[in-house]
């Protein structure tokens, strides 16, 4: 008899502050997200109402919605009890520019 396996998988948001946003259509606009360090560009569209300096979740690359500076805080430190905050902003040592989201 074969076994049945479920395997679960969690998806994470995770928490970035707004530094830039460039400008065109707000659907199809992205910007430049800080993750405690790490900067990515993040597409914008789901959130087009978001300023430079607010806070967004992050899912896949794109923001899904605002949260307060608390908020964010409380999800940061969730991920370093868990201990994947350092995975987080840390690449991986084959990690290209392009792929961190660097400018090069």
């Amino acid at each position: 008899m074969v076994g049945l396996y479920l395997i679960y998988i969690m998806c994470l948001a995770i928490p970035g502050r707004v530094l830039t946003i460039d400008e065109g259509d707000a659907l199809y606009r992205t910007g430049e997200v800080d993750f405690n360090g790490a900067r990515k560009r993040v597409g914008l569209g789901m959130v087009p109402e978001v300023c430079p300096g607010q806070y967004v979740l992050v899912h896949v690359g794109v923001a899904l919605q605002i949260v307060d500076e608390a908020e964010a805080a409380t999800i940061w430190g969730y991920l370093e009890e868990l201990g994947e905050a350092a995975e987080i902003v840390s690449p991986s040592p084959d990690a290209t520019p392009e792929s961190v989201g660097e400018k090069s």
